[in-house]
Parts: structure tokens; sequence; C-alpha cells
């Protein structure tokens, strides 16, 4: 898994990956929106989805946004009950339409 930090400026997200099991895998990447506004939506969306999952589960996860899907890999099996509060806050954000195509949530745990 990769530690992966976002820089917005205009219409453009620079994409930093970290991997700290193997440094051959760092990467670096420049996503182009078609406006500011949706640049600035991709990042909202990724840091509240990010805090979301922080909010209910401490180990190691990864975020992906696959077509209208948001795709959560945890390390270890989420409980439940931290689970639904985790995919409650992640619908809250997919209801605000920042990212109009985001409709479903998938967790996944490498452990199951």
């Amino acid at each position: 898994m990769f530690s992966i930090s976002y820089t917005q400026e205009f219409n453009t997200v620079r994409v930093l990956g970290f991997s700290p099991d193997d440094h051959s895998q760092n990467f670096s990447d420049v996503i182009a929106f078609e406006t500011e506004r949706d640049a600035e939506g991709f990042c909202l969306t990724v840091q509240t989805i990010d805090a979301a999952i922080r909010s209910g589960y401490d180990g190691r996860f990864a975020i992906a946004l696959v077509g209208d899907t948001v795709d959560i890999t945890t390390e270890t099996t989420i409980p439940m009950n931290k689970r639904e509060i985790i995919e409650w806050r992640i619908q809250q954000v997919i209801n605000l339409g920042i990212l109009p195509t985001l409709k479903h949530i998938k967790i996944y745990s490498l452990d199951d």
C-alpha cells in the first residue's frame, strides 16, 4: 500500500505516491481536469473519504475511485459497526455531488 498526497494547482492535481515497503515503486503523476473546480472537487472528495476511513479504522488502507465506485481496500477487516459508520460518512460525500459520477462504495479486506 502507498502513502499518497495530492496537490491541486488550478485545473491539475499532482499525485505523489510513496511505498514504505518498496521505494522503487514510488511514483509521481499529474491529473488534468476540465476546470479548477473539478480538480478541487477531486481533492476534497479524496480527503473527506480518507478522513471518514481514519475516523473508524487505524490500519493501512487504499482508496481508488474507479468509474462510479469508491473502492476501499483495508489491511485487516473493519468491525461491522465501524464499517457502517465509514460507509455512511462516505455516502454523505457522494450525496454532495462534488464528483457526480460516484454512486457506489465497495470495501474489501486483504484478510477476508
